[in-house]
């Protein structure tokens, strides 16, 4: 009897280690068709976000090379626009081609990408910078990927002018909140409280530093308000005839923004001396690679549900800028 149990009891439990086995082999099988159905489209994201990302960063230290920040009138919105319009077309053009990667080919509107497979690159700087760089439907979708990013990165970016360098003299590439100053005045405790709670959330307005201690930052500072460290400091004291005098020579109002210590003591050295500094900062990053995903996600809709694309198209007709 004894025997007779302990086989049942063996026989029970490879019984169960079979089934447990073939639901294991299922889970990995479900799985595994996942990846397959998904992974093409993890891959087209990711390729995008990099290269818009990528592509903004080369285009910052352009701008930050020559000069251009995002206080530089007319020169700073345009760079802004090419920077981010290009960094849109090229965030399109990878994902129409890992789009293609499936099927071992290139989208067909590039030329010289007809052959080009995982294994090697064929052509690809005849095909980037040829004279004949893409057809005409390539050239078309590179036109609207670069329109339709540019206008979601100005709206989620608060400005295409955020893609450039911060000048440390004016309000920065990540201004976001502010609050009226008071006058000449330095921030106040409560200020200072409020001022902090936006540097840990949003970073400093000119580089996106969070950490370390919040400085209420003067906009324009107030050696260019007022003109000189002296009537700024006549301000401070305040007699109602300077301020009366202030206010007819229109002395600009100012608003405190949230600033780290590093940048305001290279503030500080670029006022004292009348100098232009550029800063630079990361920011930026999040708004490029959620633009990016849009810009994909038109080009995989594209390809992949035509007949819904070609409705929200038909919809979006009286608006010609959005559509895509």
């Amino acid at each position: 009897m004894r025997h007779e149990r302990g086989v049942d009891r063996a026989a029970s439990v490879m019984e169960t280690a079979s089934r447990s086995s073939a639901s294991v082999a299922s889970d990995v099988g479900e799985t595994v068709k996942d990846l397959a159905r998904y992974a093409p489209a993890a891959s087209m994201a990711a390729a995008s976000a990099s290269a818009f990302v990528i592509t903004a960063r080369v285009a910052r230290r352009a701008a930050y090379a020559a000069g251009v920040s995002c206080a530089t009138p007319v020169l700073g919105t345009l760079w802004g626009i090419a920077s981010v319009g290009g960094a849109s077309a090229l965030a399109g053009q990878v994902a129409r081609t890992v789009l293609e990667w499936p099927n071992g080919s290139m989208p067909q509107g590039v030329p010289g990408w007809g052959g080009m497979t995982l294994g090697g690159l064929r052509r690809p700087l005849e095909t980037l910078h040829g004279t004949k760089q893409f057809e005409n439907a390539a050239g078309v979708e590179a036109v609207k990927d670069a329109i339709f990013g540019s206008l979601a990165y100005a709206v989620l970016g608060r400005g295409v002018q955020s893609a450039l360098p911060s000048d440390i003299s004016h309000p920065g590439a990540l201004a976001w909140r502010s609050m009226r100053s008071n006058g000449a005045h330095y921030a106040t405790e409560s200020q200072r409280r409020t001022l902090a709670v936006w540097l840990r959330r949003d970073g400093c307005h000119h580089c996106g530093s969070r950490v370390g201690k919040v400085v209420g930052d003067h906009m324009p500072p107030n050696k260019m308000a007022f003109g000189s460290a002296a009537a700024a400091q006549a301000a401070r004291e305040g007699s109602w005839k300077t301020k009366l005098w202030n206010f007819l020579r229109m002395v600009p109002k100012q608003r405190f923004y949230p600033q780290c210590r590093p940048c305001s003591d290279v503030q500080s050295a670029a006022v004292r001396a009348s100098k232009k500094i550029l800063v630079q900062h990361n920011g930026g990053a999040k708004v490029g690679a959620a633009v990016a995903l849009a810009v994909a996600a038109r080009h995989y809709v594209m390809k992949h549900h035509p007949e819904e694309y070609e409705k929200l198209t038909k919809k979006l007709e009286r608006f010609p800028l959005l559509v895509t």
